[in-house]
């Protein structure tokens, strides 16, 4: 760039005024040009000698030339932002359905993590009302009936597509009570929850709690005492199962037995009191010896008979006082309601 009649000095005189104003101070000083002209260049505001000052002024000048020329160019050649919006959500995200759905993947969940879930009285109660919906799909994948995952590994999926309805609907309010009531099993590492609502994107939920909570922190947090069972099967070895704090439930007697590995059969009698009558409940399960052991057979079945005691009496809150009376291995006691006046 030899033209220097454009550049200017952070001033705002120009090269060709700062030379003649150089010339004046050499003959008034009686010094050297260079000297002079260095002296102007740190007095319009590059402290730079006259050579180096100039060359910033070209290069600074260059770079503004050439992004003015981009500019220019773009504004021609250029695709707009709305193409580029458009091509990204043809790339990443999933096409808009005509039905909202829901998808359950249950498919490695061990034996007793499956069981409990399907008796327990919340998620029956939600996804009931999930079924009673016409303009909504519900998948439930199931595990192999003789080919069951044995990984540790294992996880519970929930995906949420509730984009492709307009304004407000009741099965997106059911499916908040369904995350909030899933979200307070996150710390177990076990759930995973996805969901699309008011954006074309799938975002994945996780849940944040104190890091120094341990597994037993978090399971006496739980308002139901069916949760905590929930929980419970889900992280097993983790958990000092005697220091659960119950709230509604008494297995004080679990404490008296011992295990015996050698029965595949398990059944469990329970009482509890509905309007002042004392009644009981019996139920009954079979497993693998790997499978179960007697605390867990012992959670699955309270969540077997509670779920049996909230249909009978058509109970939607499962917070009934209930007390484990009697559970044996290889043996059956009896089954159904027995009432005590």
């Amino acid at each position: 760039m030899s033209d220097l009649s454009n550049l200017k000095f952070p001033s705002g005189r120009s090269v060709e005024q700062i030379k003649k104003d150089a010339k004046r101070l050499r003959k008034s000083q009686d010094i050297t040009l260079t000297e002079a002209l260095n002296q102007c260049a740190n007095e319009n505001g590059i402290a730079l000698p006259w050579d180096k000052a100039v060359e910033q002024l070209k290069r600074k000048a260059l770079s503004a030339s050439i992004l003015e020329e981009q500019i220019h160019l773009n504004s021609y050649y250029m695709p707009s932002k709305n193409y580029f919006d458009l091509l990204n959500k043809a790339r990443m995200f999933p096409p808009k359905d005509a039905t909202s759905s829901l998808t359950i993947n249950l498919s490695l969940l061990p034996s007793n993590v499956y069981e409990t879930l399907l008796c327990h009285p919340t998620y029956n109660r939600l996804i009931e009302r999930f079924m009673q919906f016409s303009d909504f799909k519900m998948e439930v994948k199931h595990p192999h009936r003789t080919a069951r995952y044995k990984g540790d590994d294992w996880h519970i999926d929930f995906k949420f597509d509730g984009f492709s309805g307009k304004g407000d609907k009741p099965y997106n309010n059911v499916w908040q009570e369904l995350r909030a009531w899933l979200l307070q099993f996150g710390t177990t590492q076990r759930i995973r929850i996805t969901q699309r609502i008011d954006k074309p994107s799938y975002s994945t939920l996780v849940t944040q709690t104190y890091s120094e909570w341990t597994p037993l922190d978090s399971v006496n947090q739980l308002e139901q005492d069916v949760d905590r069972v929930f929980y419970c099967q889900m992280v097993n070895a983790e958990l000092p199962f005697e220091k659960v704090q119950w709230q509604n439930t008494d297995l004080s007697k679990l404490m008296e037995l011992q295990d015996q590995p050698d029965s595949y059969q398990a059944t469990a009698l329970f009482e509890y009191t509905f309007n002042g009558e004392l009644e009981t409940v019996s139920s009954q399960t079979q497993g693998s010896v790997q499978d179960y052991n007697i605390r867990i057979r012992t959670l699955q079945l309270y969540t077997s008979a509670l779920n049996t005691v909230m249909r009978h009496h058509q109970l939607t809150e499962p917070n009934i006082p209930m007390k484990l009376r009697n559970i044996k291995m290889g043996e059956q006691l009896f089954f159904g309601h027995t009432r005590t006046r």
